[in-house]
């Protein structure tokens, strides 16, 4: 008899877990379905049996389906119920704290309650590098909000000292460090670390802000051909958002004016006037400009 309730315990801890592992991995596939709240229900039916680490890595999909939703205030009640698990690991514990300081800075608008979330992820022993760098890179980014262009360099400078963090994170930090240098106009260093950004970036979005600003920088040095080199890129590229190509075809359509080649620059201020991504103040300078060259 005994050995029959043995038995009989350990098929119902086998089924038990055999079924929340089933609930778990339906509601990941959901959440690449983003079926968000399909995913959240299945992950619901399994919290009141799991504990520690297992507890606190469901919570942090709850969490995410919610960020994903962009429902930040149900996202951040959710982070914070992590940090409320005995058990979770410091590494768990470091991607609640993150989530709920992106949600601070980008959506409360909140710099100084940000930077307090992201510096308990570096007082944490065991949150892992990765999580590190990660806080370290959204502090430098709550100083660039905040306008504060000498501590967002030296913020951003600390993510390429933290030994384990993503390249991601270390490349990311020379586009803020580069930012900041921009921003001050210390335009040698800016054209430095943006070279250096760009090098080893992937991003459409990040590369065409880089080859913009490289762009601008050789422009204000007067170093025209060296400015349309990098601008061209822009044009070249499908899946680059329109505000920086009508942006780069306008520097375009001016390095050629101050050359005073009003052929090049005439052909270029009229084709960005008929360029399907052309902003409309972009637009108006550029009808303004022609009817200044042609005379009229």
């Amino acid at each position: 008899m005994k050995r029959v309730m043995i038995g009989m315990a350990v098929g119902v801890i086998f089924c038990t877990s055999f079924v929340a592992s089933t609930d778990i991995e339906l509601g990941q596939t959901l959440m690449q379905q983003k079926k968000y709240a399909e995913a959240r229900e299945e992950f619901l039916k399994d919290m009141p049996n799991l504990k520690g680490t297992n507890a606190a890595r469901i919570q942090l999909m709850i969490a995410s389906t919610y960020n994903n939703e962009k429902k930040y205030a149900e996202a951040r009640k959710e982070y914070e119920k992590v940090l409320e698990i005995e058990g979770a690991t410091d590494a768990q514990k470091a991607q609640a704290l993150l989530g709920i300081g992106r949600i601070v800075r980008t959506q409360e608008k909140n710099t100084d309650e940000a930077r307090k979330y992201f510096s308990k992820v570096l007082e944490l022993n065991d949150a892992e590098a990765v999580n590190k760098g990660n806080a370290q890179l959204e502090i430098a980014a709550t100083y660039l909000d905040d306008k504060n262009y000498e501590q967002t360099i030296k913020e951003a400078t600390k993510v390429i000292q933290i030994e384990g963090a993503t390249p991601l994170a270390k490349n990311r930090a020379l586009l803020f460090i580069a930012r900041g240098h921009k921003a001050l106009k210390n335009y040698p260093e800016a054209l430095k670390f943006y070279m250096d950004f760009a090098a080893n970036e992937t991003s459409t979005t990040y590369l065409a802000e880089a080859h913009l600003a490289i762009g601008e920088i050789y422009f204000l040095d007067k170093k025209y051909q060296n400015a349309r080199e990098y601008l061209s890129k822009l044009l070249a590229d499908e899946k680059v958002p329109n505000a920086y190509k009508s942006s780069a075809h306008l520097l375009i359509a001016r390095s050629y004016k101050e050359e005073n080649n009003n052929v090049e620059a005439l052909k270029e201020y009229k084709n960005l006037v008929e360029a399907p991504y052309v902003s409309a103040s972009h637009k108006k300078e550029a009808e303004k400009t022609i009817k200044q060259i042609e005379g009229k």
